[in-house]
C-alpha cells in the first residue's frame, strides 16, 4: 500500500514548518486553501518541495478576480416591453401529441 507523499518545505510562511515533512492535504489545510488547488500546483513539480508560491490564496475562477455574477443591461426600454417578453418566450402547447390529435379530429 502507498503512503502519502511528504514534501519539505523551504518557504518563509509562519503557518508552516522547515523542520516537518508535509502531506499536501496537511499543508493545504495548515494556509486554508482547497486541498485539489494544493495537488494542481504540485503534480508537475520536478522538486518535492513547498514554496510560499504554492501557498499562495486563491485568485479566482482562471487566475482572474472572480466578480460572481455579472449584470447586464436590459434591452428593453419600458417595463411593459420586458413583460411582453416574459410572455412572448412561454411555449404555448409544449405537447406534440396534443397538436396531432386536434390535426385528426
Amino acid at each position: 500500500m502507498n503512503s502519502a507523499k511528504r514534501y519539505r518545505f523551504v518557504g518563509e510562511d509562519d503557518r508552516l514548518n522547515k523542520k516537518l515533512l508535509y502531506t499536501l492535504v496537511e499543508a493545504a489545510s495548515a494556509v486554508g486553501i482547497h486541498e485539489k488547488t494544493m495537488f494542481s500546483r504540485m503534480h508537475n513539480k520536478f522538486e518535492k518541495v513547498i514554496t510560499d508560491y504554492d501557498l499562495r490564496p486563491t485568485e479566482g475562477f482562471f487566475g482572474g478576480t472572480y466578480r460572481g455574477s455579472r449584470t447586464y443591461a436590459s434591452r428593453f426600454s419600458s417595463p411593459a416591453e420586458k413583460f411582453s417578453a416574459k410572455w412572448l418566450k412561454k411555449h404555448i402547447v409544449n405537447d406534440i401529441e396534443f397538436i396531432n390529435n386536434l390535426h385528426l379530429k
